[in-house]
């Protein structure tokens, strides 16, 4: 009896290594299928979360930290990769010009999604404004959109993506909402004093401190590593707004992230822009004195037609507003007086 008792023991603990086999190979098989299926669900989305990024104070990159960097620029490459579909440009020629030309060139970018606050002719005048721009100069290019890349999103974040994938054939991109038009067809970026500029990002500001309507970045590592961490912060940002935690605001508050979690102060400021003089030029809530007027906040009918009227005029042969009939409504005028006491170089 003994000796079958000891029998079935050697037999019961000759089974125990087949036994962490299986129920190891069972355990690496579900977490193969859970990473897959994560990927399938989040890498499309663009979600990433790199560890660490360094940037020497030259602006260099250094090398990876546990892959960090390096996850963001391959992060980025995946959205560059997006088949985007633009009404006005072709990619071969962007590449061209960046290839063939001295003089630097520009790429204006801009998204118009159909909503309750743009209506259809809203939208196709404020595109035909920024077409009729570059039209008149050979060194930018427009890459103007019309459909949100993800509707489970705020459109808002549209720019970071569509903007990175412009850098990949230009020197400079100029982001510009929808509700921003030009006011002066014959001004350049050049003679604003843009070309001198070295750093990487320019911003500009009102009274409520940085506003992302219409920003400009120029080529370079850090650009394409800041533009993917923007759009990595919509999940975040979207979520806590829509439970009501959030500050209200969209891109703008991820970029609040950004500079008090991600960056030091020291390593923003090396790298960004942030004037009075191309808030004037390039995000002008007054309607004159500047390259782009940006109506802010202001949704109302009569604002609508004060920018249809805007671009009317100019598409009638003015370069300028000079002697246009398109009277700023008071909610327009207001603002402008505020921009003009805090942040515009007048």
């Amino acid at each position: 009896m003994k000796a079958n008792m000891r029998s079935r023991v050697l037999r019961r603990a000759s089974l125990v290594p087949l036994a962490v086999v299986l129920v190891t190979g069972l355990s690496l098989y579900v977490v193969h299928i859970v990473q897959a299926r994560c990927r399938q669900t989040f890498e499309p989305l663009g979600f990433f979360w790199p560890r660490t990024r360094r940037y020497s104070t030259n602006g260099e990159l250094e090398p990876a930290q546990n892959g960090s960097i390096g996850d963001v620029m391959k992060h980025l490459e995946d959205l560059n990769d997006l088949q985007l579909e633009s009404r006005h440009h072709d990619v071969t020629e962007g590449r061209d010009a960046q290839t063939s030309r001295t003089k630097p060139t520009v790429a204006i970018v801009s998204s118009c999604v159909a909503s309750d606050k743009f209506s259809d002719e809203l939208i196709q005048l404020s595109q035909l404004n920024k077409q009729q721009y570059c039209d008149a100069h050979e060194d930018v290019v427009c890459y103007l959109y019309n459909v949100s890349m993800d509707a489970r999103f705020n459109s808002k974040w549209n720019k970071y993506p569509l903007v990175a994938h412009a850098l990949k054939f230009h020197d400079y991109v100029v982001w510009t909402d929808c509700d921003s038009v030009f006011v002066n067809i014959t001004l350049t970026f050049d003679e604003i004093g843009l070309f001198r500029v070295k750093k990487d990002l320019v911003l500009t500001f009102d009274h409520n401190g940085i506003n992302t309507g219409v920003f400009v970045v120029k080529r370079s590592d850090w650009s394409r590593a800041f533009l993917s961490l923007m759009y990595a912060q919509r999940v975040s940002v979207d979520y806590f707004n829509a439970k009501g935690k959030g500050s209200g605001f969209v891109d703008q508050q991820g970029l609040d992230i950004l500079r008090d979690k991600l960056f030091s102060k020291e390593e923003f400021d090396s790298h960004t822009d942030v004037s009075a003089r191309f808030t004037k030029f390039l995000n002008n809530y007054c309607s004159t004195g500047g390259l782009i007027h940006h109506r802010v906040d202001c949704n109302s009918e009569e604002c609508d037609g004060h920018l249809v009227c805007i671009v009317q005029h100019l598409r009638s042969g003015n370069a300028t507003l000079d002697g246009a009939a398109c009277p700023a409504p008071e909610q327009m005028q207001s603002l402008c007086r505020e921009q003009m006491k805090c942040c515009q170089d007048v």
